[in-house]
Parts: C-alpha cells; sequence; structure tokens
C-alpha cells in the first residue's frame, strides 16, 4: 500500500462525505460521483469506509481546471491590491470567482471589510451612449496593447476593463460583461 494512495483515497472520501453531511449533494456530483455511489456512501459503516479509505488502489484523480493556473500566477503582492480595486469597482461575484478564483463568502467578506455596501438586486443596464462609450475606450485600449485580444491574459483584459469602469464611472461588472459580448472577446476569462 503506498502512503500516497491513501492519502488521496483518504482526503477525497473525507471531503465527500463531509460535503454529503452538509448536504451538498451537487459538490459530490461536481467532483464525480453519481446518485448511487452518493447512495451507497450514506449507507456505510465506519468500517466499510475505512476499508474505502484505506484501499491498496487509487480509486480517485485530482483534476486542476484553469482557475488554479490563475491563482498560482497571481500570488503575488499586488494580487491583494488588484482584488480590492476590482471588488471596489464593483466587480460581480462570479467576476471574483472566474477572475481570482474567489467564492461568493470571500467576496462578500472583502466588501465588508473594505466598508462596500451590498448592491441588491441586479445592476443597473447600461445605456446605448455607455455602451458605445466603453466599445469606443476598449478598441482604443487594445490597439495600444498592440495585439489582439485574443493574445491578452485574463489580467491584462481586466486591467482594461478596469480603466474602463474608474474613466467612465460605470461598475466592473457591467463593463466586463459588455467587453465580454464584443466579437473575438469571447471566453476573456
Amino acid at each position: 500500500m503506498k502512503p500516497s494512495t491513501i492519502a488521496l483515497n483518504e482526503a477525497i472520501l473525507h471531503h465527500v462525505i463531509h460535503q454529503i453531511h452538509e448536504g451538498n449533494f451537487n459538490a459530490c456530483k461536481a467532483m464525480g460521483f453519481n446518485e448511487d455511489q452518493i447512495a451507497k456512501l450514506l449507507g456505510m459503516s465506519p468500517k466499510e469506509l475505512s476499508r474505502l479509505a484505506y484501499s491498496r488502489v487509487t480509486w480517485g484523480n485530482v483534476v486542476l481546471n484553469p482557475v488554479f493556473d490563475r491563482l498560482l500566477n497571481g500570488l503575488d503582492d499586488n494580487r491583494d491590491l488588484i482584488i480590492n480595486r476590482a471588488v471596489r469597482l464593483g466587480a460581480s461575484s462570479t467576476m471574483m470567482m472566474d477572475v481570482f478564483g474567489l467564492n461568493n463568502g470571500e467576496t462578500a467578506q472583502r466588501r465588508r471589510i473594505l466598508g462596500i455596501p451590498s448592491r441588491k438586486g441586479r445592476p443597473t443596464e447600461l445605456t446605448d451612449n455607455q455602451k458605445a462609450d466603453i466599445w469606443h475606450r476598449w478598441k482604443a485600449l487594445v490597439a495600444e496593447a498592440e495585439r489582439p485580444v485574443s493574445q491578452l491574459s485574463v489580467q491584462e483584459k481586466l486591467d482594461l476593463a478596469m480603466v474602463i469602469a474608474e474613466e467612465q464611472n460605470t461598475v466592473l461588472a457591467n463593463v466586463w460583461q459588455e467587453i465580454n459580448s464584443y466579437p473575438g472577446a469571447a471566453n476573456v476569462c
């Protein structure tokens, strides 16, 4: 029995059992467990769970998603400053998850720490004039970058979006959504 096999099995099992007991079945499904497997785990005795955890074979894998690379690349002293700037400019929780890997709770906590009141409901929609202004400024900033949008990193795109939000006194979430709707800007994050 390899210690690494046991450690991985044990970590996966511990996490999924915790999620089951918290009622987070969707988290278990997102990890790759199906409803039958979840039901069987629920019915297992501690002895059976122990045998599963200490199995001689690895029965699960770790799969990393693109957020992991963003987190690794963002581990510098400026990361907190950039996150705080984005939050102050009105980044949405979804945006914070996609760009920085922060969950809703972490984003809400950061808003509280920064003294930013929580917004109720959906953000106001952009007017046609605001959309046109964002488009023109986006085109100019991308031209200054001297590379196509597809070659800009997520951080570079975010920086451009924050410049637009600051200059036009517009909520960053709206700017981000708008620039993501442009041709060639798909999958900005």
